[in-house]
């Protein structure tokens, strides 16, 4: 690899990195230091809230699901074995 192409791709991330920087710093001055950006900081962060406790809801609700789901296809599976040994019984 050429020193250009180097500094082609050094420059490149520099640029990227300039660029997100800045566009984040600006995002957090309007959300911190005017009154409609913490306003809206206000409801995203209730938002945000809102939306962890439906997915810790949603976790509750799965671990008491996959332990139905579990006890189900274990009296599948007792049923299955049950019903093959009868049926060896019936044939002998």
């Amino acid at each position: 690899m050429s020193n250009e192409t180097v500094e082609k791709k050094y420059n490149h991330g520099f640029f990227t990195g300039l660029v997100t920087g800045a566009t984040l710093a600006a995002s957090l001055c309007y959300l911190i230091l005017t009154k409609p950006g913490r306003r809206l900081l206000r409801s995203i962060l209730k938002y945000a809230e809102e939306l962890g406790e439906k997915g810790e809801k949603f976790l509750s609700d799965s671990e008491k699901n996959k332990k139905q789901i579990i006890s189900i296809i274990d009296k599948l599976k007792s049923a299955k074995t049950t019903k093959k040994s009868v049926d060896n019984k019936k044939r002998v």
